[in-house]
């Protein structure tokens, strides 16, 4: 049976919304911390739209927006197809091929994001992704301004040089607990020294890179699709946490998903 154009997209738009409804109902309640920041979100995201629309005009396929099917094509079509799975990916922590896979939504200058960074994620790399069982995959969602999208990028400058983590890490650790860490140019250029970026030329003309400025926006896009709105955010195989929840509560979903998958 061939659907019409506007069939197609109406098909597209409804995954889309399905999506978002499957987060809305198996997400639990917002947990402590959870940041919700729609209008800061809103702010952002023409912020950065407003910041790279030269690129975005030269780059961007023009036929994409005549073409319904192109954007149905990529709309997921269950929470587990979210997962990127790919060998490359210097942002993911844990075997590619790892049963399970759970995607982190953060904002770099969110104190909760902080707290699950620094506090909880340390003792789910040791029991479940050393073990083989969890994949980390991270999305970056900056919806706390200009700063957290400055940041975004430079861990992504970090990255290219094979030192994502220990700037994701870092960064995490400026957190004071409360408010939004301050993050201008030059704490992330102090930052690059503290954690031994090799080529810190190379890394401050990454900070004006368009392409890695494309793969945050990549992220952030991805986020707003499925209806994440706060952050942090975890998405699992079949529903998603919002917020800075304790260790216990990590590892109960995180176990009940593997045996869904047959993983003791």
């Amino acid at each position: 049976m061939k659907f019409s154009n506007r069939e197609k997209w109406l098909i597209g738009a409804i995954v889309a919304v399905a999506l978002i409804a499957v987060i809305a109902i198996f997400a639990r309640p917002a947990g402590p911390g959870s940041e919700v920041a729609q209008e800061r979100a809103a702010n952002n995201q023409q912020a950065a739209t407003q910041n790279s629309q030269s690129t975005q005009s030269t780059q961007q396929d023009p036929a994409a927006n005549q073409n319904p099917e192109a954007k149905q094509k990529a709309q997921p079509e269950s929470l587990a197809d979210l997962a990127r799975r790919d060998a490359d990916d210097y942002t993911a922590i844990g075997d590619v091929d790892a049963p399970l896979v759970m995607i982190e939504y953060s904002d770099y200058r969110c104190p909760y994001c902080a707290l699950y960074a620094t506090e909880t994620q340390p003792e789910l790399i040791k029991k479940y992704v050393e073990a083989g069982k969890l994949r980390i995959e991270w999305r970056d969602t900056p919806i706390f301004g200009e700063q957290s999208t400055g940041a975004a990028v430079a861990a992504r400058a970090a990255g290219e040089q094979g030192m994502f983590l220990d700037y994701n890490r870092a960064i995490f650790n400026e957190s004071t607990g409360s408010g939004h860490t301050d993050l201008p140019r030059e704490r992330i250029l102090e930052i690059a020294k503290e954690v031994g970026i090799p080529d810190l030329e190379k890394f401050e003309a990454d900070l004006d890179s368009p392409e890695l400025l494309q793969l945050v926006q990549a992220d952030y896009e991805e986020a707003v699709m499925i209806g994440v709105n706060s952050t942090p955010t975890f998405v699992l195989n079949s529903g998603a946490l919002r917020g800075a929840y304790p260790l216990e509560t990590f590892e109960h979903v995180i176990d009940e998903e593997l045996a869904r998958l047959g993983v003791e």
